[in-house]
């Protein structure tokens, strides 16, 4: 089964490497204060079920084997 990655595009990817680089100093203290909201579900259309593909090993993470996923839905 094709392993689920978040679409991200450059520009989230630079984002989310400036939010680690800021927040990498609290410490524990700091992050008891933090409130982590989960997000719900939401399917966008009728596709349900696993996408199967075949890789070889180490081969998992190459994009050709994800399934890239918007906010826990299929594109």
């Amino acid at each position: 089964v094709a392993r689920k990655v978040p679409y991200l595009t450059a520009t989230h990817w630079q984002i989310r490497n400036d939010w680690d680089e800021r927040f990498r100093v609290w410490d524990e203290k700091k992050w008891r204060w933090v409130i982590f909201l989960d997000e719900s579900y939401i399917q966008l259309d009728k596709k349900a079920g696993c996408i199967y593909i075949t890789w070889r090993a180490g081969e998992e993470l190459q994009e050709n084997c994800l399934v890239l996923t918007f906010k826990q839905s299929f594109i």
